[in-house]
């Protein structure tokens, strides 16, 4: 009975984990502009997780380490998703499995370190194209009542 106690508290606190990790990771990709920055957004996540680890196991409380064990995993999706473009394994994943097209897609676009950039500064974002000449000339409106 204590085990499936445990194995339901552990998958508990796993959950929230992963709602902390996720969170966490899209907050810190919010901030990467580069695939280095990226990078060690991820690095971060995985040692607040191996450290989170290491002081449960300490400490012999078991059952809370689903919480940093939640942290990895829930930081990795949520960094992926805040930074918005498939890098790494995560780009096999996409296109093994044909999701996030929009997230592939903008890693093929060259520009996507500048959209970055300025979703990171506040600036608008780069046209990727130009709609001044939309082909539907604007006509000569005549005032109502005259003909």
């Amino acid at each position: 009975m204590i085990d499936f106690a445990f194995a339901i508290l552990f998958i508990l606190f796993l959950g929230f984990g992963i709602m902390l990790g996720m969170n966490l990771g899209e907050g810190w990709a919010q901030g990467c502009v580069t695939r280095r920055d990226y990078l060690i957004a991820n690095l971060k996540i995985y040692g607040i997780g191996v450290v989170g680890i290491a002081v449960c196991m300490a400490l012999t409380v078991y059952v809370v380490t689903g919480i940093p064990f939640g942290i990895i995993v829930g930081g990795m999706a949520g960094c992926k998703m805040g930074f918005g473009e498939s890098v790494g394994p995560w780009k096999f994943i996409d296109k093994t499995f044909r999701v996030n097209k929009d997230h592939l897609r903008r890693s093929k676009n060259g520009n996507a370190e500048a959209v970055r950039r300025a979703r990171k500064e506040g600036t608008p974002e780069p046209e990727l194209m130009s709609v001044a000449g939309s082909g539907t000339p604007d006509k000569k409106k005549k005032p109502k009542g005259k003909n």
